[in-house]
C-alpha cells in the first residue's frame, strides 16, 4: 500500500441512504417499473439485475427521495445476511434493512462493493455487539465505519481484475443455465411429444395412461434408481470444518447443490452404518419438506459429504441418470403436490419411489442417455472450471483491497476481455 491510498469514512464516500417498504395496505404502491432490492435479493453476486419485487410510479412517488441511481451500492444491515452488498444497476429502491452508499466521483462503485465483500465478518461482528438478538448496524454507525480507498486509476483496475473473474463466472453460469434447458427441451421431445429418433415407425398403442410407443412402459421411480432420505445429525455433530453435509437449504434455484458454505461434521462420526448416507458426484438429490419440497439438483463435488435429513438422493441404475435428472428437474410441482396437504409439506421416501416414470424402450433409453449424458458433463466441467475461478477471486481479492498485491504500475486497460484480464493477471 502506498501513501497515496486514504483511509475514509463510509459517510464521506457519498450520501447515505436508508430504504423503505411501502404500506402493505396500498398494493397499488407495487408494480414492474422500479426495483425494489431487499436482503433476500442478496444472492452472493455484483449486480440487482432482477428482483423478488417492484415498485410502481405511484409506489416511487411516495418515496421519491429514497430513489437510489445506477451504480448505488446497497448493504444490508440487519440479520444474518448482515454485509451482504449489491450494486444497483438502474434507479431503484431498497426496504428499511439496507443501507445504500451513492459513490461520489472519487470513488468507483465497484471497488466500494469489492471491499465491502472482505468487511462482511466485521460488519456481522459489530452488528451482534449491541447486545441483540437480531444483528443490526444503524445508518449513524454505519456511516461512521473506515474504508480504504486507493486513487481512483488504481480503484478501477482493482474492479476490473476482480470483475473479470465475476464476468466468467456468470458466463458459465449462463451456459450452464442453457445447457440444462437444452436437455429439458430434448426430455420434453423425446418423452412428452414422443418424438424421437425413429418415432415414425414405431406405433402407439394403448396403455393405462393413454397411448404410448409400442415397447415403452409406466414404472416406478424406485424401479429406476435407489431412493435413500438423509441422516438426523444432531445439533451437537455441528462444527466448522470436517465432512460438508448437503442441507436443504444447499440445493439452489440453478439445480445444483452449492456447497461453498456447507455445515460439516467430524469425519470420525462417519461409522460403517452411515456409508449409505455417503454422497458421490453425480448423485441426484431431492428436498423432502417444507416450501422446497421438490426442488432438486445433481451433486458436483470431488471431496467426500453426506446427506441430511429433510433431503434424498436418487443412486440411478444404470443407463437412468440423464432420465431421472431431466424426470426430476422437470417435475417439481409434481412431487411438491406430493407432498403438500399437511401445514408442513413432506414427503416419504416411499412417495419418492412410487412416483410414476415413463420408461422407453431400451434402445431408445441407450440414444437419450449418450445425447444428454454428454450434456451434462459439459454442464459439470463449467460448474468445476466455476469453483477454480471463485476460489482465485477470493485469494485475489483481499491481497488486491489491501495493496499488498500491488497493481498501480500494471499495464492493465479496463476495457480488456474478461478472459484477457484473467490471463494478465494469472
Amino acid at each position: 500500500m502506498t501513501n497515496q491510498w486514504r483511509t475514509i469514512k463510509i459517510n464521506e464516500v457519498g450520501r447515505l441512504v436508508t430504504g423503505k417498504t411501502p404500506s402493505s395496505s396500498k398494493p397499488e404502491c407495487f408494480g414492474d417499473k422500479y426495483p425494489f432490492i431487499t436482503p433476500t435479493d442478496l444472492h452472493d453476486c455484483r449486480y440487482a439485475s432482477t428482483t423478488a419485487r417492484y415498485l410502481s410510479e405511484e409506489g416511487a412517488a411516495g418515496q421519491k427521495t429514497l430513489k437510489v441511481p445506477a451504480g448505488s451500492v446497497a448493504v444490508s444491515c440487519i440479520g444474518w445476511q448482515m454485509g451482504k452488498s449489491i450494486v444497483a444497476t438502474r434507479s431503484s429502491f431498497t426496504n428499511q434493512q439496507l443501507h445504500t452508499i451513492l459513490p461520489n466521483d472519487e470513488v468507483d462503485s465497484l471497488y466500494l462493493y469489492y471491499y465491502l465483500c472482505t468487511q462482511r465478518v466485521e460488519l456481522l461482528s459489530l452488528g451482534s455487539a449491541a447486545g441483540v438478538r437480531t444483528p443490526i448496524i444503524n445508518k449513524s454507525a454505519f456511516g461512521l465505519l473506515s474504508i480504504v480507498v486507493p486513487p481512483l486509476p488504481t480503484q478501477r483496475k482493482i474492479a476490473s481484475i476482480l470483475s473479470a473473474y465475476d464476468d466468467l463466472i456468470e458466463n458459465n453460469t449462463r451456459r450452464i443455465a442453457i445447457l440444462e434447458e437444452m436437455a429439458q427441451a430434448i426430455y420434453r421431445e423425446w418423452f412428452v411429444n414422443f418424438r424421437f429418433p425413429g418415432h415414425e415407425n414405431v406405433k402407439l398403442v394403448d396403455s393405462p395412461l393413454g397411448q404410448l410407443p409400442e415397447g415403452w412402459e409406466v414404472s416406478t421411480l424406485g424401479s429406476c434408481g435407489q431412493v435413500i432420505p438423509g441422516y438426523a445429525f444432531k445439533s451437537k455433530d455441528w462444527q466448522e470444518s470436517g465432512v460438508p453435509v448437503v442441507k436443504i437449504k444447499n440445493i439452489t434455484d440453478d439445480n445444483c447443490i452449492d456447497m461453498e458454505s456447507a455445515d460439516c461434521v467430524s469425519a470420525s462420526l462417519i461409522s460403517e452404518r452411515m456409508q449409505k448416507f455417503m454422497l458421490e458426484t453425480g448423485d441426484l438429490l431431492i428436498a423432502m419438506t417444507g416450501a422446497t419440497a421438490g426442488k432438486a439438483g445433481v451433486l458436483r463435488m470431488r471431496v467426500p459429504s453426506a446427506l441430511n435429513q429433510r433431503v434424498a438422493k436418487i443412486s440411478p441404475k444404470d443407463g437412468f441418470r440423464s432420465l431421472l435428472w431431466c424426470f426430476l428437474i422437470g417435475n417439481r410441482q409434481l412431487f411438491f403436490n406430493l407432498a403438500d396437504g399437511a401445514a408442513q409439506p413432506n414427503m416419504s421416501g416411499g412417495q419418492i419411489e412410487s412416483v410414476s416414470v415413463l420408461v422407453p424402450a431400451e434402445n431408445v433409453l441407450s440414444m437419450f442417455e449418450s445425447c444428454v449424458a454428454d450434456i451434462a458433463q459439459l454442464a459439470d466441467s463449467l460448474y468445476f472450471k466455476n469453483r477454480n475461478l471463485r476460489t482465485t477471486r477470493d485469494l485475489l481479492l483481499p491481497k488486491l483491497i489491501s495493496g499488498k498485491l500491488d497493481v498501480e504500475d500494471l499495464d492493465i486497460d479496463v476495457g480488456m476481455t474478461a478472459e484477457a484480464l484473467v490471463e494478465a493477471t494469472a
